[in-house]
């Protein structure tokens, strides 16, 4: 598979990363409790996001592992150049890393940092963010470089877990030793080690009937009949003749071929797969699906990862039949927690009935498609109305959540949903940390409206006149805010998906007219920057286009840049 370049983003960090370090930061470090390794992973994360922002500074940290301190709490105290931070474990040292990083003042020229005391925990246990890879998307397609980045910059907003889904089965047949299965394979390899680098928890989710393209015609499932629930893929019915062995070939390839790299959690998924509905494995939910998640259990411990621990899924699940799922729970300690969640408003029954002893409850807050085709197609995709929304329904019942991500389009809900599980903290406060570090140099009330108008115009597909005036104002706050960011930050990934964004809902919604060429190029923009334009040659995935920004069709027109009708209006 031929890869091309890095997305644009990571050579313009790169080349600007060159460019400052002609004017080197002071920069002096001191660690207590950690490992010289765990050492040089701060220096390298703090060197690198420092100079990326300004091209002096000083800067002299001190950093301790304090047994006194909970696990995961840490504290971050500063005065003039100096900050101490200190925390239960080196997870927690890397959370004070990125409060410290998101309170410093950046100019061009040199950072200042200003006087605090600031210490905390995280009100939840798990915060997992989930990297869907089997669409072809960023995540599927990314560097290890990229990769690795990327679950660093998480980690720095709090995240403890990163999950991805074993092996894309959808996309394979059952052969290991094929290209594209030893590519999903690699994939997951650098996700994980880049989590347990930083000290992170690491999740494969894995489904206890999907199965390869390949799979014998005779043993597919019976589809369920819910449209909420998806048949997506292949599946193997587990009653038929043949089809349960089938199965545990399934399931040994894909555990197998990780060895060594086992995940610290297996997450056993019910549902999108379409699971089956025959006379035998039916109602899946209640049935076939409890089954064989006990099964699969019992086979990951006894021949791949003896202390393993499992999450199971009800995703989707209704109300009738969560209470099967906790009187299973009471027979199978090897769970810690159940993941709750659906398309819509939170199911009641989770929130309502105590889970078994030894339980906690997660969510899966979908942060991706709500509302759009193709997912993240036009950019950055803010919601803090409706995930607040979502956060109220189940504030003060939950001990975690996993995010569903699919690519890099969301990277502000995450943040949204970051601060709402680790210290309860309201969507517009989080956009404000969000400008301050990573779009620093615009005020960052700006930011937030711009995340309102944006939310308001969720739905791109489709154009509405009653829009244009949301779509007027976005376009002008986000060239004022382009004016303002640091020039070394003005051409990242992060603000450049929101500016193309503007841009996109300008030519439809203002303007009316989507074959334009300012629409053309920033959709190239958005397909380079989320790897849509690599996908392999030769490879069918009938999902691949649930990502992919799409292009317009027919004569496109050159029109005056929206930048210069602003300046007009």
């Amino acid at each position: 598979m031929k890869r091309t370049a890095f997305f644009f983003a990571a050579v313009l960090w790169s080349a600007a990363s060159l460019l400052l370090a002609s004017e080197p930061l002071n920069l002096s470090f001191e660690f207590s409790g950690v490992s010289p390794e765990q050492g040089e992973i701060v220096e390298q994360i703090v060197e690198q996001r420092l100079s990326e922002r300004s091209a002096g500074g000083e800067l002299h940290a001190s950093y301790a592992v304090d047994a006194s301190f909970d696990a995961e709490e840490y504290s971050v105290e500063t005065n003039g150049s100096t900050a101490t931070l200190r925390a239960g474990s080196f997870p927690g040292l890397i959370f004070a890393t990125g409060k410290l990083l998101r309170s410093i003042n950046y100019a061009p020229d040199s950072f200042t940092i200003p006087e605090f005391s600031f210490r905390e925990k995280p009100s939840a246990s798990f915060r997992c963010c989930y990297f869907a890879r089997h669409f072809h998307n960023w995540y599927h397609m990314a560097t290890d470089e990229e990769l690795e980045r990327y679950v660093e910059d998480l980690a720095l907003w709090g995240f403890n877990t990163i999950a991805t889904i074993q092996i894309p089965l959808v996309n394979l047949n059952l052969d290991p030793e094929t290209e594209e299965w030893r590519h999903a394979v690699k994939g997951v390899k650098t996700i994980r080690a880049a989590s347990k680098r930083l000290g992170l928890s690491f999740v494969a989710l894995d489904c206890v009937n999907q199965a390869p393209r390949d799979i014998p015609e005779e043993l597919i499932a019976t589809p369920n009949i819910d449209p909420k629930r998806g048949n997506n893929g292949w599946n193997a019915c587990l009653s038929k003749p043949g089809g349960l062995e089938y199965m545990d070939r399934v399931i040994r390839a894909s555990f197998g071929s990780f060895v060594g790299a086992q995940a610290d959690y297996t997450c056993w998924w019910p549902f999108d797969e379409g699971g089956c509905e025959c006379e035998g494995c039916g109602p899946w939910a209640v049935n076939g699906f409890l089954k064989h998640v006990a099964r699969y259990s019992k086979l990951v411990n006894d021949e791949f990862a003896p202390d393993q621990k499992f999450i199971v899924s009800t995703w989707t699940y209704h109300e009738d039949e969560f209470e099967a799922v906790w009187e299973w729970g009471k027979d199978h300690p090897e769970v810690k927690y159940v993941l709750a969640d659906a398309h819509g408003d939170f199911p009641k029954y989770p929130l309502e009935r105590p889970l078994p002893e030894g339980y906690a409850l997660v969510t899966f807050p979908e942060i991706s498609m709500q509302g759009r085709f193709p997912w993240g197609g036009y950019g950055a995709t803010p919601q803090p109305r409706r995930f607040t929304e979502l956060w109220e329904q189940v504030r003060g019942h939950v001990d975690g959540c996993m995010l569903y991500s699919e690519g890099l389009f969301e990277d502000i809900n995450k943040i949204i949903e970051s601060g709402f599980y680790f210290r309860d903290e309201k969507a517009e406060d989080s956009l404000r940390e969000y400008a301050q570090y990573e779009l620093a140099g615009c005020d960052p009330e700006d930011f937030v409206k711009l995340c309102r108008n944006l939310e308001a115009i969720l739905i791109l597909r489709e154009q509405n006149p009653e829009y244009a005036a949301a779509a007027l104002d976005a376009m002008k706050l986000a060239v004022k805010i382009d004016s303002e960011i640091l020039p070394s930050l003005r051409n990242a990934w992060r603000w450049r998906q929101f500016y193309c964004r503007c841009l996109l809902e300008y030519e439809r919604n203002v303007r009316g007219n989507e074959n334009t060429q300012t629409y053309v190029d920033a959709i190239l923009e958005l397909q380079h920057m989320y790897h849509s334009d690599l996908f392999p040659e030769g490879v069918v995935d009938e999902m691949h286009g649930c990502t992919t920004p799409v292009l317009p069709q027919g004569e496109i027109g050159v029109y005056p840049q929206p930048e210069e009708e602003i300046q007009e209006r």
